[in-house]
């Protein structure tokens, strides 16, 4: 969990966390997580101004050159960003208990957008419990699979 909850991402933090794991005999093996259902998306913490595709892919990237496991949260392969959701839409007891001192993780539950002219961007044909994230059509998955 050392990446779930930095703020910011940078060459002594990821040195930092890979000298903890260095590979000595009967280490165990590690698992590494950029993002997940509990903290918010790390192209949303990490952006710093920078452009977000390029991000997203620079993260990606890295997250797959780690010695360990690498543990992709759904959407990050798309670069999508953490959603910001209105009161009303809130489902995370957490977020509508904590309204407005913390966003909650339902920003990072949003549907996964498969098809972008698709009603819900085809995650289903019925209302999802989340909205979808603002600028998620523009990263749906038909999309990017069309893009070479």
């Amino acid at each position: 969990f050392d990446f779930l909850y930095a703020k910011r991402l940078g060459a002594e933090a990821i040195a930092t966390s890979q000298s903890n794991w260095l590979g000595a005999p009967g280490e165990g093996w590690p698992s590494w997580a950029f993002s997940n259902h509990d903290a918010p998306r790390c192209v949303s913490r990490w952006l710093e101004g920078a452009d977000p595709v390029v991000r997203a892919k620079l993260t990606t990237a890295l997250l797959f050159c780690l010695r360990g496991n690498p543990i992709l949260y759904q959407g990050e392969e798309l670069g999508l960003p953490q959603a910001e959701i209105a009161f009303e839409n809130l489902q995370d007891p957490e977020a509508i208990a904590n309204w407005p001192r913390t966003l909650g993780r339902d920003g990072a539950r949003t549907p996964m957008p498969w098809a972008s002219a698709d009603t819900y961007c085809g995650f289903s044909d019925a209302k999802p419990w989340l909205p979808l994230g603002q600028g998620h059509a523009d990263l749906a998955v038909d999309l990017q699979e069309a893009d070479p």
